[in-house]
């Protein structure tokens, strides 16, 4: 696993395989960071936690390589690419998380290269 700071407001990780609970402890902890350095509402930081990891667990069979991350005051943005595109745009990417995660999230779905952007307002 890579952590490239890319300037002050995004943070880009690379993942080698990483199991969906490691993805999901560094992608929280960039989060926490950012918003951290932008005066983030400390009870909005916390509503994020479970749909982050259910978007990571479902999307983690697909092989989630690379992740960045921006926060300004406006928003937070994730942007998961992913090693399996297969069939992507053709199922619900988040399976029965669907719920959980667009009750938090605005979600983009990109065939090419296989990726999700995950935009939550603040």
């Amino acid at each position: 696993m890579n952590v490239i700071v890319e300037n002050l407001e995004t943070v880009r990780c690379d993942f080698d395989r990483c199991d969906s609970s490691m993805i999901f402890r560094v992608l929280l902890a960039v989060v926490d960071q950012l918003c951290a350095d932008i005066d983030t509402d400390l009870a909005m930081l916390e509503s994020l936690d479970v749909p982050l990891a259910e978007a990571i667990d479902a999307l983690h069979p697909r092989g989630v390589e690379e992740a960045s991350v921006s926060a300004s005051v406006e928003r937070i943005v994730i942007d998961l690419r992913l090693r399996d595109g297969v069939g992507f745009l053709d199922t619900a990417p988040f399976g029965d998380a669907g719920e959980i995660v667009e009750s938090f999230f605005d979600i983009d779905v990109f065939e090419v290269p296989p990726s999700v952007r995950l935009t939550a307002m603040l």
